[in-house]
């Protein structure tokens, strides 16, 4: 079984620093060009829970049997526009931004609509009871006078927050872990380090994405890394700033993956020669779920 890192933890068991980089898949595409959106954590909506409410002026939290309002959501509205969608407009919402330390900046308008898409400047009603960027939003959906639903008709809602314009299909709220999971380490790295394969401590088809650190010998021996990989494909490992140098590595099975022996260009686009004696050796393979 992968051991998870943790930082207070020795040497033996620390993750290396060093430059993080995107790295490449399928020989061209970079990670970059994954679509957010086809990732399950898309949606960051935790749900409601009935009974509880949150005061339109101050955004102070208290009980009533005609609201229910969410959790504090983490978000980053810096540079973003989120959308909530799968609302209803036979009952009552808004939205309320909070800071850092949770302190009211805010709310949305009182709605009946299915679907908003808020920015920054959204939050425009309400007695601001902090300052600060927006860190966390709250829903709240309740009875106004008028209504005739009751609040259980939020037990047949699909209700989606995301970062976007756009509401895009529906997806279960599923929490992300970012922990990194350590599948192997190379014990004894050395330049002699040519065409093999290693052992991994548990099935790669067990998460979503590998990342390979590695070392480069030919630049002080700072440690350089593919970045997030997706578990499916293969990849590369790249010293493009020194040698022109590539080595290519396979996931031969669930549990084993190959390093072939480096490419070396003398420039860009020119003849290679194929070396044992390489750069860029593999130091660890760590896996995300």
């Amino acid at each position: 079984m992968a051991r998870e890192y943790f930082k207070n933890e020795p040497d033996e068991t620390t993750p290396l620093e060093g430059e993080r980089f995107n790295g490449f898949f399928n020989g061209e595409e970079s990670l970059e060009k994954l679509a957010v959106g086809d990732i399950e954590c898309k949606n960051l909506f935790t749900g409601l829970v009935k009974g509880v409410d949150i005061a339109s002026n101050t955004g102070a939290e208290s009980t009533s049997p005609t609201s229910a309002t969410s959790d504090f959501i983490p978000v980053d509205m810096s540079n973003s526009r989120i959308t909530i969608s799968g609302m209803t407009s036979e009952i009552a919402d808004f939205i309320a931004a909070y800071n850092s330390n949770k302190q009211f900046l805010g709310r949305t308008g009182g709605s009946h609509t299915a679907s908003r898409t808020l920015k920054a400047d959204s939050f425009t009603s309400g007695t601001p009871q902090g300052t600060g960027d927006i860190a966390y939003l709250r829903v709240k959906m309740y009875l106004s006078s008028g209504d005739t639903a009751t609040i259980d008709v939020i037990d047949n809602l699909q209700i989606q927050l995301e970062y976007g314009n756009d509401a895009t299909p529906y997806a279960e709220h599923k929490e992300f872990d970012s922990r990194a999971y350590l599948l192997w380490r190379n014990l004894a790295p050395t330049s002699e380090f040519a065409g093999q394969q290693v052992s991994l401590s548990d099935n790669i088809r067990n998460y979503k994405y590998y990342e390979i650190i590695y070392k480069i010998y030919s630049n002080s021996n700072y440690h350089k890394s593919t970045g997030k990989i997706p578990t499916l494909n293969n990849t590369l490992l790249s010293n493009s700033h020194i040698y022109n140098e590539r080595r290519y590595v396979k996931i031969s099975t669930e549990t084993e993956i190959s390093f072939e022996n480096a490419v070396r260009y003398s420039s860009y686009g020119s003849s290679s020669t194929t070396t044992a004696n390489t750069l860029l050796i593999p130091v660890e393979i760590l896996a995300y779920k």
